[in-house]
C-alpha cells in the first residue's frame, strides 16, 4: 500500500535535519510521541543503513539535565514470550568493535554497570550462561584488570541450602 507519510532526500550534502521536532513540555505526562500499535506482522521500525557511518551514530542519546527515571525502559507484558528482549547477532566478519561497552565515569562512584536480581522460583535456565567456542585464541574468557586498592574482586554471600549443587563446580 502506500505509504502515509513520506520523507525522500536525494544523494546529497545535508546541512540540517530531515524532520525536527521541538517540545518544552514541562508538567505535562504524556510522550512527545505516542505509537500505538496492534499489528502481528512487519515489526515497528525497520532501519537499514546502508551507507557507512563515519562519525555519527545510527542511534544517539545525549541527556544534558539530571532524570530519575529510565533511559531506556523495557517492561514485558504478563503473556509468556519466546523472543529476546535485545538480541545482538555479529556477522561472519573481523569485527573489533564491542558488542556492549560500559564507561563508567569517575564521579559515577554509586552506580553498577550490571544488576541482575532474579525472582525466588524453579528456574529452569541460568542467570547468566557464557558458551565459549575459542579454538585457537590464546586470550582469555574473562579478563579482568584492576588497579584497585580496596574493594576485593569477588564478594559471595550465600544464604540459600545447596541440595546436589555446588557453590563453586570445576570440571
Amino acid at each position: 500500500g502506500a505509504s502515509a507519510i513520506r520523507l525522500a532526500n536525494t544523494a546529497s550534502i545535508r546541512t540540517d535535519f530531515m524532520m525536527v521536532v521541538t517540545d518544552a513540555n514541562t508538567t505535562g505526562t504524556v510522550a512527545t510521541f505516542d505509537l500505538n500499535v496492534s499489528g502481528t506482522r512487519g515489526g515497528l521500525f525497520d532501519i537499514d543503513e546502508t551507507g557507512a557511518l563515519a562519525t555519527e551514530n545510527l542511534i544517539d542519546i545525549d541527556t544534558t539535565a539530571a532524570f530519575t527515571s529510565n533511559l531506556i525502559d523495557i517492561t514485558t507484558s504478563t503473556l509468556a514470550s519466546s523472543g529476546n528482549l535485545v538480541d545482538l547477532n555479529f556477522g561472519n566478519i573481523a569485527d573489533t568493535g564491542d558488542a556492549i561497552n560500559v564507561s563508567m565515569g569517575a564521579a559515577a562512584v554509586g552506580a553498577q554497570a550490571l544488576v541482575i536480581s532474579t525472582s525466588a522460583g524453579i528456574r529452569t535456565a541460568s542467570a547468566i550462561q557464557v558458551t565459549e567456542n575459542n579454538t585457537t585464541g590464546t586470550v582469555a574468557t574473562f579478563d579482568v584488570d584492576s588497579a584497585a586498592t580496596r574493594g576485593g574482586l569477588f564478594d559471595v554471600d550465600w544464604t540459600g541450602a545447596l541440595i546436589t549443587e555446588n557453590l563453586i563446580d570445576i570440571t
